[in-house]
């Protein structure tokens, strides 16, 4: 990379500079090749020699190395500058635009940058929107709401007007709805009251059999908060849940609860001051601004680990029924090898059908109109097909379906805790801030600092791939707003309602920006069947979208009507959610189509991204089996954790594998791979978009 600045002189006319890579480049006329300054105030360029030519002959530049990076040579002083001889000036033609650029009054700086992808159109401006350091407390989530304010009218009205925004709420209603209930079945098993953990205040025991949490506590705090987020934040496209790593914290704290003698609820309300607080203090000082530095190597291993939690989830309900010797399950229904098999049968043939769909709009079968509606309603479609597969067996096989807790005759659903005396503990948790003790407090601040380093992960991840370029959003990226407003849902859920946290939702989040996009191809000449083809991507960005499906997931536990729909649910057929879900987020990563070259000989490669053109192969191998070993270690920490209670607290650590991360991306890679290969392996982009000139998003 060639940077060469001057700086200082205000707005200057420009003169071409040819260089050995065959490209142009822009710099002042003013400058140590024209000699007078007063020689270059005619609007006409000069020509300059090459890059050779002017390193023999000017001393003011001289070769750093073999690659022809010039430097200014520090041994040449101005004095001796003089000394060299004038160049004639001839008259050329005016420079295209397309390859001059003038520096404006506000940023007098000439850079000029050689990448090794010219074809790049967008601008490092528009990578970084919302990642600029405004410099005071809050300034970005100030900044953030100023550029979204203009848009909000938008988002209610005329963006809604597309079928893409109800196919996209159904869409990502059955498969946050599905995830959020199978991950609250996961922390009800997980947080049950036992006769070893009572707590250590008698008036708040709990009743043996109950749970702290459990699905109730999940789908309402996925719905209340997400419905606020929708109206108030400023990126309502992220999807925002209690997910499966937020499961991962909530298993560990009540292992930790338990080996440290603690109130796990008054643990997880202590917990969740200091979540809030901490998040507050980064969206103050604006620190999500270095998620920029975060690279393709860091968010496919990250992509990667929060989507296999979802895959594993699916994969040990549906092998657990195998296993299944719960006595009070054995009441009710025989668990017979059977059913086992018949839950294993609708599980897989909802994955194999959802995929069916969605990748209908590759096929040629059907009309595209058709194609695109089952693409849209995919995964809708084999849900509704499953359910009713569910009752052929007409009782002859036990079918397990979701179980919501009853509703009494009050307007909201009583939480998942029952106390020894036989009541439901109330929303509201205040009561138990008098078990509040030193040693609580200190354990909650200290558990705070890898939560919340996971969630900036988590988060701004979450933020930075549904925002991609690639995504084609016109409204702008925001990053510090959201932030902010996880932090204030993590101070409220858990500790005023005892509910769990949430953060931005992988892979849900870029699911739910594809689900609102439509495409249109066309051909540049009708009449010629070679011509090129141009598409035309438009996202439907609203607000009606996000805020539907989470008024669903909250309709469910109130009216009775979708109380019972959902238990018509069987939970064979969540499973088969999940691992659709995980599966669908692991196949975008690059991650995911190098694991596949390892099994491809290099003659059948389709060269679809840049790094399938490097060779010696190995190469590519090399840098991803570094992914899967970080991959590895921190399923590693994670998974011992949660089945060994005296590492619990070693679990929580399993973030600090992703911080990692950073200086071996930054420092370690660089000595094991050239730059040229590390620009071809973490490149975001795809031959495709990088060649394709008729490509336009609006």
């Amino acid at each position: 990379e060639l940077r060469l600045r001057s700086c200082g002189h205000g707005r200057l006319p420009l003169t071409r500079l040819p260089n050995r890579w065959g490209t142009t480049m822009s710099l002042p006329r003013y400058s140590a090749f024209d000699g007078d300054a007063s020689a270059a105030t005619s609007e006409e360029d000069v020509e300059v020699p090459p890059v050779a030519a002017v390193s023999e002959t000017n001393p003011f530049y001289a070769q750093r190395d073999d690659k022809a990076n010039l430097l200014p040579n520090p041994s040449q002083t101005s004095a001796s500058l003089s000394d060299q001889p004038k160049r004639s000036p001839r008259l050329m033609p005016p420079p295209s635009k397309a390859t001059t650029s003038e520096p404006t009054e506000t940023s007098p700086c000439v850079v000029v940058e050689r990448s090794i992808y010219l074809s790049r159109k967008q601008s490092k401006s528009n990578e970084d929107e919302g990642l600029q350091r405004i410099g005071c407390l809050f300034g970005g989530v100030v900044d953030d709401y100023q550029r979204r304010l203009p848009h909000y009218i938008s988002d209610w009205t005329s963006d809604v007007l597309s079928p893409k925004a109800l196919s996209a709420s159904m869409f990502t209603f059955f498969s946050t709805f599905a995830s959020t209930v199978a991950l609250g079945a996961v922390i009800s098993r997980n947080t049950a009251c036992e006769d070893s953990f009572q707590g250590t205040d008698d008036d708040f025991q709990c009743k043996e059999g109950s749970s702290f949490l459990g699905i109730t506590e999940y789908l309402l705090m996925n719905s209340i908060a997400g419905m606020f987020h929708a109206i108030v934040g400023c990126q309502p496209l992220l999807v925002l849940r209690p997910t499966g790593p937020i499961t991962s914290f909530l298993t560990l704290m009540f292992q930790v609860a338990k080996s440290l003698k603690l109130p796990f609820l008054a643990y997880l309300s202590a917990t969740g001051l200091f979540v809030g607080a901490y998040m507050l203090g980064v969206a103050a000082l604006e620190l999500s601004r270095y998620i920029k530095y975060m690279t393709r190597f860091i968010h496919d291993i990250f992509a990667v680990f929060v989507c296999s939690i979802y895959i594993v989830d699916g994969f040990i309900g549906m092998i657990g029924r195998f296993i299944d010797d719960d006595p009070d399950n054995l009441d009710s229904a025989d668990h017979s090898v059977g059913e086992a098999l018949f839950a294993v049968v609708l599980s897989v043939l909802l994955v194999g059908t959802s995929f069916c769909l969605y990748w209908m709009s590759e096929s040629t079968m059907l009309s595209e109109r058709i194609n695109h509606f089952l693409v849209d309603y995919s995964l809708t479609i084999a849900s509704l097909v499953c359910i009713l597969i569910s009752y052929l067996p007409c009782g002859s096989i036990y079918v397990e379906r979701v179980d919501i807790p009853d509703q009494d005759k009050a307007a909201l659903p009583s939480p998942s805790l029952e106390l020894a005396d036989g009541n439901q503990r109330s929303w509201f948790v205040d009561e138990i801030w008098d078990q509040f003790t030193a040693k609580l407090i200190l354990a909650a601040a200290v558990t705070g600092i890898p939560i919340v380093i996971f969630f900036y992960f988590d988060q701004n991840i979450s933020s930075l791939l549904c925002q991609k370029d690639e995504m084609h959003l016109k409204k702008g990226k925001y990053f510090h707003s959201s932030f902010m407003l996880m932090g204030v849902f993590d101070v409220l859920g858990p500790s005023l309602l005892g509910m769990p946290f949430v953060t931005g939702s992988l892979p849900h989040s870029p699911q739910l920006v594809k689900a609102l996009e439509s495409k249109s191809t066309k051909s540049s000449d009708l009449d010629d069947p070679n011509a090129s083809r141009m598409t035309t991507y438009k996202v439907w960005e609203n607000r009606v979208t996000p805020f539907f499906f989470y008024l669903l997931i909250g309709v469910v536990l109130v009216f009775p009507f979708s109380r019972w729909a959902i238990k018509t649910i069987p939970t064979s057929v969540v499973d088969g959610i999940l691992m659709f879900v995980g599966l669908a987020g692991v196949f975008e990563t690059q991650l995911w189509q190098r694991i596949r070259l390892l099994l491809t000989h290099s003659s059948k490669y389709t060269y679809k991204y840049p790094y399938e053109t490097l060779r010696p192969v190995y190469r590519i191998h090399l840098w991803t089996a570094i992914q899967i070993l970080a991959l590895a270690l921190a399923w590693i920490l994670n998974g011992l954790a949660m089945g060994l209670s005296v590492l619990s607290p070693l679990g929580l650590c399993f973030p600090l594998v992703i911080v990692a991360l950073v200086p071996v991306r930054n420092y370690l890679l660089p000595r094991l791979f050239t730059e040229q290969e590390i620009d071809l392996l973490d490149s975001d982009e795809s031959h495709e978009a990088l060649a394709s000139e008729g490509t336009i998003a609006f």
